[in-house]
């Protein structure tokens, strides 16, 4: 069985959507990227499912709002995932943002907006219905 460093090396070859979730909390914008994501658009409403590694330090942050702005990054934006997913650099520097009304965060540039109601949140995920952008 090969260890955690292999098996994430091997799996970055299958390819997958880069979605950035972002919110503004308490004034300030908060985000990191997710590239396990999924969208249930059979269920009514239709659902967005993440997961985020329990030793992120921005989650507990981004969790508390109410709403999160999910922007599928497109090609050419492998900086913007890079630049989200930093732990020692300022993650909104030079990006251009779109907030909500309901205080969402949306990348200007991204393939896909979705801003989103946060449903239900449990230990090893969160559940959230999307509206289209």
């Amino acid at each position: 069985m090969a260890d955690h460093s292999e098996l994430r090396s091997a799996l970055g070859f299958f390819p997958s959507g880069i979605a950035a979730l972002c919110a503004t909390v308490d004034v300030k914008p908060v985000g990191l990227v997710a590239t396990s994501f999924s969208v249930g658009v059979s269920y009514d409403p239709p659902l967005v499912l993440f997961s985020i590694q329990n030793s992120s330090r921005t989650w507990p942050c981004l969790r508390t709002a109410e709403r999160l702005g999910v922007s599928i990054l497109g090609e050419g934006q492998d900086h913007v995932c890079r630049q989200l997913a930093s732990r020692t650099r300022y993650r909104f520097a030079g990006l251009e943002t779109i907030r909500t009304e309901h205080n969402s965060l949306l990348l200007h540039g991204s393939a896909l907006w979705l801003d989103c109601e946060i449903r239900h949140r449990y230990q090893r995920g969160i559940t959230v219905s999307s509206c289209w952008k």
